[in-house]
């Protein structure tokens, strides 16, 4: 989220606007020195606050963290310098849009709401909160933001469906769909060489890069890979961290499973190395997760040319696109159903370069980075002029 809206507040800079940036302290820059708080990075204007329990895990911390960034991003806004137009992500859910939309009214400024997953529904349907009281007071609170907001940005059509048609009212929301961008280095010092490739270049490389995290059908994919130990030269790579990879890899352990691996988080040069010399990359949400959030990764894998596998229900917007553009496979969320399109997949391999070609024209015609910038700057002249 940090990278995506970095690269479309770099390109408004670079456009003649004058950009500013609120955000927290990365938690990995908390013990480097000197730490800058402020400063300027290629034209946009950064200003972090340092947070009381940044590295902490604990629920509670992170609520007293996420309470004392809205704090500051409110006054920041209401007490500093005159903004035409005020952008807000998910970030802390539900309360970061609110907050930025009470600051954007009492400055007269615009206010675009950017939903990179629609809260609290997707974590409603992972199971991390529960229907009740305080899930439908989360909902009318999101509600209110959308309704007010000049516009509400979203990932995918299905994202659209469920605020427009999924909520009572909807049907007021101004909604743009925008896809991400494919993710480029923002750190112009990171590097760009990877120690040696990561992955095994004997094999049939199956790649996942990013959250080990609830929304993304790992265990189920894991399962899958039990059912193809006869087919000793599948392999598939998990790379990242989250909250399920310790969980992940014991599974993995009590199975046997030599074609799974685990792999560090890797810095974007790397990671989109590993993308490039991998066969097929997955695409995996839960159950019902479409409706509430898209894949970014999708434009980041397009972008290096590699077919998908989507783990995901045939209705999204994802398994569409993925069939209609004959870029990768498409199956539900059994072992059995993955397990068979990983064969079917590795059975076509002598044909990747046919799907290749198509996953470059889709990424050409919907996905660079220079077709998506362009669409935000129609949308940010569009709110800033009242026509949104």
């Amino acid at each position: 989220c940090a990278t995506i809206l970095g690269m479309i507040a770099q390109d408004w800079a670079k456009k003649g606007h004058d950009v500013s940036v609120f955000t927290a302290f990365p938690a990995y820059l908390e013990n480097q020195s000197p730490v800058v708080t402020n400063e300027t990075v290629r034209g946009v204007n950064i200003f972090r606050c340092r947070l009381p329990f940044n590295r902490s895990r604990k629920t509670k911390d992170k609520a007293l963290s996420g309470a004392f960034f809205l704090i500051k991003l409110f006054f920041f806004v209401v007490s500093g310098r005159k903004y035409d137009v005020i952008i807000s992500s998910t970030m802390p859910p539900v309360l970061n849009g609110l907050v930025s939309l009470i600051a954007a009214r009492l400055t007269n400024a615009r206010f675009i709401y950017q939903c990179m997953d629609i809260h609290p529904e997707v974590a409603i349907t992972n199971g991390m909160i529960s229907e009740g009281l305080l899930s439908d007071f989360l909902k009318k609170l999101d509600q209110l933001t959308c309704r007010f907001a000049d516009c509400v940005h979203v990932l995918s059509d299905d994202m659209r469906d469920a605020l427009v048609e999924g909520r009572t009212g909807g049907g007021g929301i101004k909604v743009a769909v925008i896809s991400n961008p494919a993710l480029e280095e923002l750190n112009v010092s990171e590097s760009t060489t990877a120690p040696g490739t990561l992955l095994d270049g004997s094999k049939f490389n199956l790649l996942f890069a990013g959250n080990l995290g609830r929304f993304q059908a790992l265990p189920e994919l894991v399962s899958a890979m039990e059912e193809l130990v006869d087919e000793p030269d599948i392999l598939l790579t998990l790379v990242g961290h989250g909250v399920l990879e310790n969980s992940l890899k014991s599974m993995v352990q009590e199975k046997g499973l030599r074609n799974v691996r685990f792999v560090d988080f890797q810095p974007l040069s790397i990671a989109r190395q590993m993308i490039k010399e991998a066969d097929v990359c997955v695409v995996s949400l839960a159950k019902n997760v479409y409706k509430y959030a898209f894949p970014s990764k999708v434009t980041t894998i397009l972008g290096q040319g590699i077919p998908l596998l989507g783990v995901v229900e045939a209705e999204s917007c994802l398994a569409k696109m993925i069939k209609s553009r004959r870029i990768g496979w498409c199956c539900g969320h059994d072992a059995k159903s993955i397990a068979r399109e990983i064969r079917t997949a590795y059975a076509l391999r002598a044909e990747l370069a046919s799907f290749r070609e198509n996953v470059a024209k889709a990424y050409d015609e919907e996905f660079r980075p220079s077709v998506i910038l362009e669409q935000w700057q129609d949308l940010l002249n569009k709110v800033a002029h009242g026509q949104s």
